[in-house]
């Protein structure tokens, strides 16, 4: 079996970065070249953990992928560079690598549980730091609807693995 070392592929892309750095072609702060690394070492995770079966491999390296995603956008002016959307980018991180668990296995779909309360927490603060949301309008779907989270936990509980 051929395989590729992840930790070879980023040193490779690290000295490569780092080279055109010392060269002037492009500048590359620190903090660019760490998150880089961070972006291709996730997505060499979460290849490695589908192609081994490693389901933490797949959590962890998807979670670390779209981290450093987030970071590799907001260092290059991307997206927009407030502090206070970092936490709802986080949640929305959260529950899109429990979505890559749901794709590696699909017939597990109390993945989608935990992805959609992330993913929706994140949203229901992005779209209140931009205004299209206001808080009042949140508390109020909060204290109605809040049932349907032990409707989900029930559901959660009853279709796990034993």
């Amino acid at each position: 079996m051929n395989r590729t070392s992840i930790i070879g592929v980023g040193l490779i892309i690290l000295g490569g970065v780092l080279l055109l750095n010392t060269l002037g072609v492009a500048y590359f702060s620190w903090k660019r070249i760490f998150w880089l690394f961070g972006l291709i070492a996730g997505g060499g995770f979460v290849v490695q953990g589908f192609a081994r079966g490693h389901r933490g491999k797949i959590f962890w390296g998807s979670l670390l992928f779209f981290v450093s995603l987030y970071y590799n956008l907001w260092h290059w002016w991307i997206i927009d560079r407030d502090y206070l959307l970092w936490l709802p980018s986080m949640s929305i991180a959260f529950g899109l690598s429990y979505l890559v668990l749901f794709a590696y296995e699909p017939k597990n779909v109390t993945e989608l549980i935990p992805a959609s309360i992330f993913i929706g927490m994140g949203m229901i603060g992005i779209l209140w730091w931009w205004e299209y949301l206001e808080w009042f309008e949140v508390e109020d779907a909060l204290r109605t609807y809040w049932p349907l989270v032990l409707v989900a936990i029930g559901l959660a509980l009853m279709f796990r693995r034993r």
